[in-house]
């Protein structure tokens, strides 16, 4: 999952030090920040709005997901 993915859009300083910690950590950039974002959800799961915050989230991806599948059969059926 990229930060793109996570919807996530950083400064370039803030980008230099999550490369940085990266690099430290041994880690690709893309997997620290998942950590990051998903020990985030996870201390504040319970607090208001992130619940729906989620939900929202899952049904982008169940649509953006339905879509790509879509896009996939169409073009396996132009062969």
């Amino acid at each position: 999952m990229t930060g793109r993915q996570l919807n996530i859009r950083l400064d370039p300083a803030d980008r230099d030090r999550l490369e940085a910690l990266a690099f430290v950590r041994r880690k690709p950039s893309a997997a620290l920040a998942r950590e990051i974002v998903l020990e985030y959800v996870t201390a504040h799961e319970g607090e208001p709005g992130m619940q729906s915050a989620l939900a929202s989230r899952a049904e982008r991806d169940r649509v953006d997901t339905a879509e790509a599948e879509a896009k996939v059969t169409k073009l396996r059926g132009r062969k």
